[in-house]
């Protein structure tokens, strides 16, 4: 019967810290293209909200 020790378990980090990275780097890159949609959403909607005039009257029609 051993007693060797169980194997350790993965380090999060190797020596050039690219391994920590990579889950926050795949994060970052899957909420890009929302983050752009959603800008790009805010900007035509002030875009729309400042040029194209209001339809509707808000004064009584003159008789």
């Amino acid at each position: 019967m051993s007693s060797a020790a169980p194997p350790a378990p993965p380090r999060l980090s190797s020596s050039d810290g690219r391994t920590a990275d990579a889950g926050l780097l795949a994060v970052f890159f899957f909420e890009l293209p929302f983050l752009a949609v959603g800008l790009v959403t805010l900007l035509a909607a002030g875009i729309i909200f400042r040029y194209v005039p209001e339809t509707v009257s808000r004064t009584p029609l003159a008789d």
